[in-house]
């Protein structure tokens, strides 16, 4: 994701006002580049890239993705204002950016049942604003721990998955226990 997104802002990323178009950079010489925010049976292409800005902005703390996904808020802005109903994508992601988030962290070995039991658990709880992270105990996390920054020091106790409930990246004591876990988060 990282790498699509680097490869995105190089070719197709409106430095002056926010938003990608639909051609390259690199084409041959266009009179107009296009720029669509309007949502049809599919979300458009803008839509899509800042739920994934918006995504990478929770799942990295990196501050460049936020700040790209509001300069594309605000370059749709007075279209989004003139018409709701044509950019409902991009609305669900203004929202998830708008609110808390929860970051979640199971330290764990990935093939345990237990493990999979937290995860699980996880994915049942109706949470839009939630990132579930898996930093597996029983492999190197080095690439991991650079791409998000903050679980560089979150490990497993007593051997078993632990999880760490964090909203806006400022986390709550860990725990091992999954009916604790849910009652963080709800």
């Amino acid at each position: 994701a990282l790498k699509l997104v680097k490869i995105l802002t190089d070719l197709f990323w409106d430095k002056e006002n926010g938003g990608f178009f639909y051609t390259s950079k690199n084409k041959e010489t266009i009179i107009y580049r296009q720029k669509e925010s309007n949502d049809g049976a599919v979300p458009s292409g803008n839509s899509i890239i800042l739920l994934s800005l918006a995504k990478l902005a929770k799942l990295t703390n990196n501050p460049d993705f936020m700040g790209m996904a509001e300069k594309m808020i605000l370059a749709f802005s007075k279209y989004i204002k003139q018409s709701l109903n044509s950019h409902n994508f991009m609305l669900m992601t203004i929202v998830l950016l708008k609110n808390e988030s929860y970051e979640i962290i199971i330290c764990g070995d990935k093939y345990s049942n237990e493990t999979e039991k937290m995860i699980h658990s996880l994915n049942k709880i109706y949470a839009p604003n939630k990132i579930i992270i898996l930093k597996p105990t029983d492999q190197d996390n080095t690439e991991l721990d650079k791409i998000t920054g903050f679980t560089k020091n979150y490990t497993s106790f007593e051997n078993k998955p632990t999880a760490y409930v964090c909203k806006n990246f400022e986390c709550k004591t860990p725990t091992t226990d999954i009916d604790k876990m849910i009652e963080m988060i709800k």
